[in-house]
C-alpha cells in the first residue's frame, strides 16, 4: 500500500495507544503500527499511473496529514504514527531514495511475499481519500484529548 494507508493505520494505533496510557501506551501503539504494515501490505495497490498523478495522490494527503498534525495539538503523535506505519517501507526502500534514484537498490527485507488482495485504481485512490478522513477525524478526536 502506499504511504497514506501506513499512516492513516499508524497514527491511529499510536494515538488510540496515547489517549489510552501515555508515552506507554504510545510506545505500544507504536509497535502494533509496525506490525500492522505486514497486514496492510496483503492489500496489493494499483499503481497511480505517471509520475505527476502519483505525486499528487501521495502529496495531498501528506499535506491534509501534516495539518491534521498541527490542529491536533498533538504533532508528535502523528509523527511517531508515520514513521512506526511506513517504517518497514522506510528500511526496505532505503529512506525511499530506491524509489527516485537508479543506483539505490531496493534492499526488501520485510517485503518478500505478494499481496493477497489485487485493489484496482479506484479502490486505492479510496483508500488514500479515506487516510484523509482519518486524519482529521483522529485530530479531532486528539483535540478533545487535550
Amino acid at each position: 500500500m502506499y504511504s497514506s494507508s501506513h499512516a492513516a493505520i499508524g497514527t491511529t494505533l499510536v494515538a488510540g495507544g496515547f489517549i489510552a496510557g501515555g508515552t506507554g501506551g504510545l510506545i505500544v501503539g507504536a509497535a502494533v503500527a509496525v506490525v500492522s504494515h505486514l497486514f496492510v501490505d496483503y492489500l496489493g495497490e494499483e499503481p497511480y499511473g505517471d509520475l505527476t498523478t502519483s505525486a499528487i495522490w501521495e502529496l495531498i494527503p501528506m499535506l491534509i496529514f501534516a495539518a491534521s498534525a498541527l490542529l491536533s495539538g498533538y504533532p508528535m503523535v502523528f509523527l511517531v504514527g508515520w514513521l512506526a506505519g511506513n517504517l518497514m517501507d522506510i528500511i526496505d526502500k532505503k529512506l525511499y531514495l530506491a524509489m527516485f534514484l537508479k543506483n539505490v537498490d531496493p534492499w526488501y527485507f520485510f517485503h518478500k511475499g505478494k499481496p493477497k488482495i489485487k485493489l484496482d485504481l479506484a479502490t486505492t485512490k479510496m483508500y488514500a481519500f479515506m487516510s484523509c478522513i482519518v486524519y482529521v477525524t483522529t485530530a479531532i478526536i486528539m483535540k478533545g484529548y487535550a
